[in-house]
């Protein structure tokens, strides 16, 4: 049986670090292990979950709120962000 990959995410705000398994969708993934985190919608339209970011995510849809200058400056909707590697996050 093969283990599934997780990447370590650190909440700064938070001063916790959690193991999020790779391709999990960050909101949803903090909330199952306690992080509360500010959102609304969950489909990537309001921009309430929206975060600083370092590190590696996969956006799940390019219909979003963000511009590209928000995305070039490391914002993300944690709501439509995927991990796929170590995350530093300021929920």
């Amino acid at each position: 049986m093969c283990e599934k990959k997780t990447w370590p995410v650190e909440f700064l705000l938070s001063g916790c670090t959690l193991e999020i398994e790779d391709g999990a969708f960050i909101l949803e993934a903090a909330e199952a292990q306690g992080i509360e985190m500010e959102a609304d919608c969950r489909n990537g339209v309001c921009g309430a979950c929206m975060s600083q970011c370092e590190g590696q995510v996969e956006f799940a849809t390019d219909q979003h709120i963000l511009s590209d200058q928000d995305i070039s400056t490391g914002r993300i909707l944690t709501c439509i962000c995927r991990v796929r590697g170590p995350l530093k996050l300021e929920e």
